[in-house]
């Protein structure tokens, strides 16, 4: 068994000082900022995906776990921050033994508002989102996503929030068809 901590340190202008140490087990993706320069990161654990936000004192978890499907593991995941200091994530969750899917949630202040599934094709697997915030406050997500061609193919696409459904931006960017990670 591995157990991993993660510690987070801030600049103060001339040394990095400690700001606590990360709850222990589970996987760690993802850094936001707040507007108060407040640490806020993506924790991975058997029992969900939570956003936690460093505070005077220690890490405090903002809501409930993200994820769709408590049993179905989640992991991989981005995050961001609005305009108006509320983080937006993006994160893989397996939809059955052989599929996963992207979604995106973004923080209202009192819970987390369902912006839905984010991939191309639904039955096709997608994985490893990256998500960022325009100026006009609206997320686009980088993600990979795999189709059975004879052989596996592997392709980036990217997608914008339009204030109710995903639209794509162009097709895929990959023009080898092996990348994955964006």
């Amino acid at each position: 068994l591995s157990i991993r901590t993660m510690f987070a340190k801030r600049w103060n202008g001339t040394t990095w000082v400690q700001i606590g140490t990360y709850p222990s087990r589970g996987s760690v993706n993802g850094l936001a900022l707040d507007s108060f320069n407040n640490a806020i990161v993506m924790r991975t654990t058997e029992g969900g995906t939570l956003a936690y936000r460093y505070i005077t004192g220690g890490w405090q978890p903002l809501a409930s776990p993200l994820d769709n499907t408590l049993t179905n593991p989640a992991n991989y995941s981005s995050i961001a921050r609005t305009s108006n200091n509320r983080p937006i994530v993006a994160w893989q969750e397996n939809v059955s033994a052989t599929d996963r899917d992207v979604f995106v949630k973004s923080w209202t202040g009192a819970g987390w508002a369902n912006l839905g599934r984010v991939d191309r094709v639904s039955t096709n697997p997608a994985r490893v989102p990256s998500i960022a915030v325009g100026t006009d406050n609206r997320p686009v997500v980088a993600w990979g996503e795999t189709s059975f061609e004879g052989t596996y193919k592997y392709d980036i696409f990217v997608s914008r929030w339009n204030g109710s459904v995903w639209t794509p931006l162009g097709s895929r960017l990959s023009s080898v068809r092996s990348d994955e990670w964006p």
